[in-house]
C-alpha cells in the first residue's frame, strides 16, 4: 500500500497564509504566559482547526459555531444567535447591508444545525455555507491580529458594543 502524497504548499500559499496571521497565532501557541482573552483565542483557533478534521460538513459546522460562540458571546445568559450574530456583523463589516447579510447567512447556518440536532435532518446544499465559512475564516485572522489588544473577554465584547453604538 502506498503512502499518501505529501501536503505541499507553493510559496504563494505559504505567504498568504503568513499574511493572514499564521506566524502571530503559532506564537500564541506557544506563548508561555497569555492572558485571558489569548486563552480564550487559542481556544477557537483550536475548535475551528478541529472543524478541518471532520468528514461530515455538519460536523464541520457544529465545531465552527462551537469556536465562533467562545468569543463574541459573553456567558449562557444572553442570546447566542443574535449577540453572536451581531457582534460578528459589527466586527467583521462596515456597512448595514454587509452586516445584514452576516445576520441572515448566520441564522440561516444555525436553522441547519438546530434541524439536524433536532431532527436528525440532513441538511442538503446549503448556498448560505459558502458566505458562514468565509465569515468564520475573516473573523479568525481578525481576532489573532488582535489578540495582543484585549485583556479580557469582556474588553473585546465591549470594544464590539461600543463600535456598535457609536
Amino acid at each position: 500500500m502506498r503512502s499518501p502524497a505529501p501536503w505541499k504548499l507553493t510559496d504563494k500559499e505559504v505567504v498568504a497564509l503568513r499574511l493572514a496571521g499564521l506566524d502571530i497565532a503559532g506564537a500564541l501557541l506557544f506563548k508561555p504566559q497569555r492572558t485571558e482573552f489569548e486563552d480564550v483565542v487559542v481556544n477557537a483557533l483550536r475548535l475551528y482547526a478541529r472543524s478541518s478534521l471532520e468528514g461530515e460538513t455538519t460536523d464541520r459546522v457544529i465545531n465552527i459555531l462551537a469556536a465562533l460562540e467562545s468569543l463574541p458571546v459573553r456567558d449562557a445568559s444572553e442570546p447566542i444567535q443574535q449577540n453572536l450574530g451581531e457582534r460578528l456583523a459589527f466586527y467583521l463589516a462596515d456597512t448595514a447591508n454587509d452586516r445584514m447579510r452576516i445576520v441572515a447567512t448566520l441564522r440561516g447556518v444555525y436553522g441547519g444545525r438546530s434541524s439536524f440536532l433536532h431532527r436528525g435532518k440532513v441538511p442538503g446544499d446549503n448556498p448560505e455555507l459558502k458566505n458562514f465559512l468565509g465569515d468564520a475564516w475573516k473573523l479568525h485572522v481578525k481576532v489573532v491580529r488582535a489578540a495582543s489588544h484585549f485583556a479580557t473577554k469582556r474588553d473585546f465584547i465591549n470594544s464590539i458594543e461600543a463600535e456598535k453604538f457609536a
